[in-house]
């Protein structure tokens, strides 16, 4: 099988680029991933195909590895360009119709949630906005699904079967797409080696840590050579890599229970009193990393609390969270864990 990775521009200035894949076999084409929704985008990926010397009419079908708008925004200009079919897992797509439906009343309620959590209602309106169902509702519109996708499974081009493997945590139905013959996996957001995947902001009591863990656990079992991420090279260390990205976790969760100790805290306190990436103050952060951090904050307090080391308690309509009963255990587990990692 041939691939070539594509480059794509994209107007995020934290990716700066997204890689598209063409994918050939047997003179079946197909492509994974489709960029942004925007000229810089669709005309990279339109450019490369055909200075590869392919027809963008013949191409077989597309495949988004999640909903995210830098992997699924360009489906719309190509399919109604060249009438691409377009491969999506089934729950991402209804996650999709669900966001993007009676958006009023869902902003209301997200900010109102926000509110509850501590964070000030100036930021809380902000972060809403900027939430990509709402944001980009009419992009995700001209968008049509003509494959679902679910775990297990199998996609072939040419000769090369495309086994479906669903690693949720960056996204409610994330897919990564395993080659076994040749031992390689296209892993989209799930495994990037410069960058630590995003998990995604849980509603209600969902546990997308414990998704993303157990989904990275998942990938350590297959053979694979080589991997190629969403962001940056094609890499072969995919086993040292999920090390890396479980031990960044247990730090974070480490620093999570030392922040609260044996205070009542809220949300926005306890992300405020994180270490993040960001090399400016928190109240500095732009919205959206702030938004990226409230929700990666409250992902690890909801793996805590469904493991009882932390609890929630409301007081008067705001929510608080303090030590649980498994608090101390949880932290040895978790110390225990990182020296084995880090040793």
């Amino acid at each position: 099988m041939k691939i070539k990775r594509v480059e794509i521009p994209i107007p995020i200035p934290a990716l700066k680029k997204v890689n598209s894949y063409i994918l050939e076999d047997d003179d079946e084409v197909i492509l994974i991933d489709l960029g942004m929704h925007v000229p810089q985008s669709t005309n990279m990926l339109e450019e490369s195909l055909i200075e590869d010397g392919y027809d963008p009419l013949n191409i077989s079908y597309t495949i988004v590895t999640h909903l995210h708008i830098d992997h699924i925004g360009g489906a719309g200009y190509f399919q109604r360009k060249y009438g691409w079919k377009l491969a999506i897992h089934k729950g991402e797509a209804e996650m999709i119709d669900y966001v993007t439906k009676d958006v009023d009343e869902k902003a209301n309620y997200f900010e109102s949630l926000l509110i509850s959590y501590g964070i000030p209602k100036i930021d809380a309106r902000e972060i809403t906005h900027l939430m990509p169902g709402f944001s980009y509702r009419d992009v995700y519109h001209g968008i049509e699904y003509d494959i679902f996708l679910k775990d297990n499974d199998e996609l072939s081009v040419g000769k090369t079967t495309l086994k479906v493997v669903e690693t949720p945590g960056h996204s409610p139905h994330h897919i990564c797409l395993y080659d076994a013959r040749n031992k390689i996996l296209f892993s989209g957001d799930h495994i990037l080696p410069d960058i630590t995947p995003n998990i995604r902001f849980p509603f209600e009591e969902e546990d997308s840590l414990g998704e993303y863990l157990d989904s990275l656990d998942k990938i350590k079992k297959l053979d694979i050579r080589r991997y190629y991420p969403a962001h940056g090279p094609v890499m072969s260390n995919i086993k040292s890599r999920i090390r890396e990205l479980k031990c960044h976790h247990l730090e974070r969760l480490w620093d999570i229970l030392n922040v609260i100790s044996d205070r009542d805290m809220d949300l926005y306190n306890i992300a405020r009193n994180l270490s993040w990436d960001v090399k400016l103050p928190w109240d500095e952060f732009p919205a959206v990393q702030k938004y990226f951090a409230i929700g990666e904050a409250l992902a690890h307090l909801n793996y805590l609390e469904k493991r009882n080391a932390v609890e929630r308690k409301r007081i008067e309509n705001k929510i608080y969270y303090h030590v649980g009963t498994r608090y101390k255990s949880l932290m040895d587990e978790i110390e225990g864990a990182l020296c084995e990692y880090q040793g």
